[in-house]
């Protein structure tokens, strides 16, 4: 989605952000912060991407993506890999920061 939006910008399809959530339905703090998703590392963004859209399935949540965004960036990769070879993409994936099989949905 991210980059869907970023593309939208870079395009001028929209020209700010402001636009972008006018357009879309979304707030403007919405857009800053799924934007503010592509300042993950590349690896991590690639492995998303892989990944496909893993907000629909459950396994992700904007929410922990944008937690995500704020953990250093050692860690940031070695969860989105830790997401990626699960055998399910589980609803109940540990929050950044935990062990598996501890968080709570």
């Amino acid at each position: 989605m991210a980059r869907e939006w970023e593309t939208l910008l870079a395009e001028g399809t929209f020209s700010s952000r402001a636009e972008v959530a006018r357009g879309l339905g979304v707030s403007r703090a919405r857009v800053t912060q799924v934007l503010g998703l592509l300042n993950l590392p590349a690896e991590a963004l690639d492995v998303l991407a892989e990944m496909g859209d893993p907000l629909p399935s459950g396994a992700i949540t904007e929410h922990r993506l944008r937690q995500l965004a704020q953990l250093p960036t050692s860690e940031q990769v070695q969860w989105v890999r830790s997401l990626a070879s699960a055998p399910s993409l589980s609803p109940y994936l540990a929050k950044p920061g935990e062990e598996k099989g501890m968080a709570t949905r």
